[in-house]
C-alpha cells in the first residue's frame, strides 16, 4: 500500500531529476546546533 500511495513522489523525482533530494541537501549543508531550536518548534506549533 505505501508503494502505492508513494509512487507518483517517486515518478516525480525520475522526471525531475531528483529535485527534491537536491533540495533537502542544500538545506543540509551548513547546518550548525540551535539549542533553542526545540522551543521555536514548540511556540510554533502552539501558535497555529
Amino acid at each position: 500500500m505505501a508503494l502505492i500511495v508513494f509512487t507518483p513522489v517517486i515518478v516525480w523525482n525520475v522526471q525531475h531529476l531528483v529535485a527534491s533530494l537536491a533540495f533537502q541537501n542544500g538545506r543540509a549543508t551548513g547546518a550548525y546546533l540551535q539549542p533553542l531550536m526545540p522551543l521555536a518548534t514548540v511556540a510554533g506549533i502552539a501558535v497555529c
